[in-house]
């Protein structure tokens, strides 16, 4: 990378930001609105230069910090039946209602990402917002409405899934292993994260856990039901069908990796990988797309069209998911269309060499990352992955 001026300029005032932040977090509640508001600047502009490692450091940090002023000011989401629950409940406090979501969104991303977070922050986090899910409307009247629901799901769903880690060992015939090392040349470590692609829950699990499996899976359920006439309603091809469409495959590749979780094999959910990329490749014509260096800072298309790519192993729609990938070319919070897509396609060719001559790839052949060292300033990555029938494991060199 070449250091030019204006590069160099930006990385000053990045450091006297970064500086600013420390002196607010030192000054307690009284600098935490600015310490919060820095550090979503701080997350932007890593993810805007490609250090994705270094931005989660920031975004576990920072929602460390959000988490504890929750805790010790017993700020909670309490029951009410507005769409704009998150801002009633906070609207008294030091820390605006904006940030409040911004970083409930940030939980979010760290949960979709890699999560160094144990397994007991997630059994404390799980059930927040219950009372509220409880009250969700019949029918959505907005497609914000419909977007705070849904972020509320997902995060109780996903703590939940990442409060059983480590809970049952793994699958005869998959990895032994949970943990991922990564090396992004300034930080080395190892953590448990969820692999999407190992069931969790065996059905030999307790019946409360069961029990509690099935009211999340019907929390869902009844989102799908309420935002089916609102997304039936809009206009395909509008900026609102649009949003509304990202929404939506959020939502299914989120059932994906839930109800999988559990019991129900990934092969099952074809007609669901197919949905998700036929309204991807709408969504992507969107002329937003056709901008150079797309940045945005919460989730979208590309961490759904991601986890299709690497659950999927019928080869067309593996493939479009890929082309996907590349059309986007965008840059989403944590995750990067064109490095996502240069993986996923790595990890389809180990998959396939193992196809049989009826197209056929079998479980045991499936592959998950066990190990990266990430150089952000050359774009590249070095990646290992295990088998899960017989844990061979493969490494290359990936660019983007």
């Amino acid at each position: 990378m070449i250091i030019t001026p204006r590069y160099r300029f930006a990385l000053t005032q990045y450091g006297i930001a970064v500086s600013q932040m420390r002196e607010n977090l030192v000054a307690g509640e009284k600098g935490l609105n600015d310490a919060l508001i820095a550090c979503l600047l701080v997350v932007c502009f890593e993810c805007i230069q490609g250090n994705y490692f270094s931005a989660l450091t920031h975004v576990v940090s920072g929602h460390k910090i959000f988490k504890d002023w929750l805790d010790s000011n017993n700020k909670r989401l309490k029951t009410n039946a507005s769409p704009t629950f998150q801002r009633n409940s906070f609207s008294d406090t030091i820390v605006e209602d904006e940030l409040v979501t911004a970083f409930n969104r940030m939980d979010l991303q760290i949960m979709n990402y890699i999560d160094p977070r144990p397994a007991s922050i997630h059994m404390e986090m799980k059930n927040e917002g219950e009372e509220i899910v409880q009250h969700m409307p019949d029918r959505f009247t907005s497609i914000s409405e419909s977007r705070s629901y849904l972020e509320l799901i997902q995060r109780r769903t996903s703590h939940f899934i990442a409060s059983t880690a480590g809970m049952y060992p793994a699958p005869e015939n998959g990895s032994s292993t949970r943990t991922t090392r990564i090396a992004t040349g300034t930080e080395t470590g190892t953590v448990t994260i969820h692999s999407e692609s190992e069931t969790l829950l065996p059905s030999t699990a307790p019946p409360e856990l069961r029990i509690e499996y099935s009211g999340y899976v019907n929390e869902l359920s009844r989102w799908f039901k309420a935002f089916a006439p609102l997304f039936e309603s809009l206009i395909e091809g509008t900026r609102d069908w649009s949003a509304a469409a990202v929404l939506y495959i959020e939502a299914q590749t989120h059932q994906v990796m839930l109800l999988s979780s559990f019991s129900y094999p990934l092969d099952a959910f074809f007609p669901t990988y197919r949905a998700v990329v036929d309204l991807a490749e709408k969504i992507s014509d969107d002329h937003l797309f056709a901008q150079d260096d797309l940045y945005t800072f919460d989730m979208g298309i590309v961490n759904p069209l991601r986890l299709v790519a690497k659950w999927c192993r019928e080869p067309t729609i593996r493939r479009k998911c890929i082309m996907l990938l590349r059309k986007t070319r965008c840059k989403e919070g944590l995750w990067d269309a064109l490095c996502m897509a240069a993986v996923s396609e790595w990890q389809m060719q180990i998959e396939e060499e193992c196809m049989d001559e009826n197209g056929v790839i079998p479980e045991g052949a499936r592959v998950r990352t066990v190990d990266l060292k990430v150089d952000n300033w050359k774009r590249s990555l070095v990646i290992k992955c295990a088998r899960l029938g017989t844990g061979e494991i493969r490494s290359t060199v990936i660019e983007w």
